[in-house]
């Protein structure tokens, strides 16, 4: 009887550490989807402030920057979108840890550019994607379109026209 009740209790034991490492391995992986989510939307932020001291944004349009990071090189969408962005969380967060997370921001021209010339931008309305890669491989994506207005050729300040997750 003795025996049975011991090995009744080993299993249920057993059972609870299972039970609490699971949970803790779900934490951790809610935990870092969210740091990617929120780190996407900082890529974005930071491309934002690159765009902001572009004089002309035809010239980051014509741009032809190469990733560094061979995690970004393989997550770029290719085609009309130029890199603009490309750092480690770390530098820019300022907390000093460096789990090895990458940001990364892509701008291209909007679809309602009547022009038709893809490195050329006539309506002061640009599209960004943000991606945020972690170091076991997750990743996040933002997008958002900004505008930017002249007034007597001198560039206003951008405003956010649309923001949105990317899955």
């Amino acid at each position: 009887m003795a025996l049975s009740l011991v090995a009744v209790l080993g299993a249920l034991g057993a059972g609870l550490a299972i039970v609490v490492s699971t949970e803790s391995a779900i934490a951790q992986h809610f935990y870092a989807a969210r740091r990617l989510r929120y780190a996407s939307d900082a890529a974005l932020e930071l491309a934002t402030q690159t765009l902001a001291t572009a004089a002309e944004w035809d010239l980051v349009l014509r741009a032809n920057r190469q990733a560094g990071d061979p995690r970004v090189a393989l997550e770029s969408p290719g085609g009309p979108w130029r890199l603009v962005l490309e750092c480690r969380l770390s530098d820019v967060s300022g907390n000093g840890e460096d789990d090895g997370e990458v940001l990364a921001a892509w701008v291209a021209d909007d679809s309602e550019d009547a022009d038709g010339d893809e490195s050329t931008d006539s309506n002061g309305r640009l599209v960004l994607r943000g991606l945020a890669v972690g170091l076991a491989g997750g990743r996040a994506w933002s997008a958002a379109t900004v505008a930017r207005d002249f007034r007597d050729g001198v560039p206003g300040p951008i405003r956010w026209l649309s923001w949105h997750v990317l899955e």
